[in-house]
């Protein structure tokens, strides 16, 4: 599971969601504060098919729920008030509710620190501990035969700090009717690259910390585990070969020895349902401020941060 989610193979969501049941992933979620509806409750829950969609705040508020240890909190923007003086007039109260144990969020937060590690978000390595994830959403039906991206995401986060930033339009098209989308924007791309910049000058004084490992937690380490254990195991369907083995694996003689190689076909496919990169590869251009890259795409943009 942690090589899959690491690649955004969304097919083993599917499976896991299936398996778990949706009622139990949708009431999971509802408790971490995403906005559902009973609508909602199907397998596209996996994958973020959601009827009305969420906001920075939303995702910021669920996955502090991992670095958290397991507690949901209530998002506030005010903590105190206080007179010219220094009274305090006001101090908010933070109520913890437990929503998972610490077990099962340490274990979240020990998969997700491997998106950042060696996955689709590893360009939001900043030199600390921290997991996050990478999202992209494709473009409605309306938009026909069109090749682009309706959003991206990037859900990152420390034990200090969660950051959330979108990529998008506000709006599916512009005044004059012109449907707009971004294309060759992803993800582990721009969002990450931005995400990155703030978690340094904003953790910049705070000391660097792991995730704490409950003392109850289970003996076994966890690690990767190849999806695919031999080569001649026969499958349907070749290119899902590719997508499920585990390039980390040095056993395996069919891994990419560089997965961004568009010319490596042990590689091309590896990132599952994120692998349409355009020319840049899963991670895009280096600078995305580069006025001269022809794949910057004027989009909006949302960051939200919180402590």
């Amino acid at each position: 599971m942690t090589t899959a989610l690491k690649y955004s193979v969304n097919v083993t969501a599917v499976g896991l969601l299936n398996d778990i049941g949706v009622e139990t992933g949708w009431d999971f979620a509802v408790k971490c504060g995403l906005p559902l509806i009973e609508e909602d409750k199907g397998l596209a829950l996996a994958l973020g098919g959601i009827t009305y969609g969420v906001s920075p705040l939303n995702l910021a508020t669920a996955y502090s729920c991992f670095a958290n240890g397991g507690y949901y909190i209530e998002p506030t923007t005010i903590t105190k008030i206080t007179d010219r003086d220094g009274n305090i007039i006001y101090e908010h109260s933070v109520e913890k509710t437990r929503v998972m144990s610490a077990e099962t969020a340490y274990i979240m937060n020990t998969m997700l620190k491997e998106t950042i590690n060696s996955g689709t978000g590893r360009k939001g390595y900043i030199g600390r501990p921290a997991a996050g994830k990478t999202g992209t959403t494709q473009l409605p039906d309306a938009f026909g035969n069109r090749k682009g991206n309706k959003d991206s995401w990037w859900a990152g986060y420390t034990p200090d700090l969660v950051g959330i930033v979108w990529m998008g339009f506000d709006k599916d098209y512009s005044d004059d009717g012109s449907p707009q989308y971004m294309v060759n924007v992803y993800g582990g791309q721009y969002p990450v690259v931005i995400w990155k910049q703030v978690m340094r000058a904003a953790l910049e004084d705070v000391p660097a910390s792991d995730f704490e490992k409950p003392a109850d937690s289970v003996s076994k380490s966890i690690k990767l585990i190849p999806l695919r254990k031999k080569r001649n195991r026969k499958m349907r369907n070749q290119r899902n070969l590719k997508i499920l083995q585990d390039p980390t694996d040095p056993t395996d003689p069919t891994r990419s020895t560089d997965p961004t190689d568009p010319t490596d076909p042990t590689g091309r496919q590896i990132y599952g349902s994120d692998r349409s990169y355009g020319s840049n590869g899963p991670d895009g251009p280096e600078d995305p401020e580069d006025p001269e890259d022809p794949e910057t795409t004027e989009t909006s943009m949302r960051l939200l941060f919180i402590p």
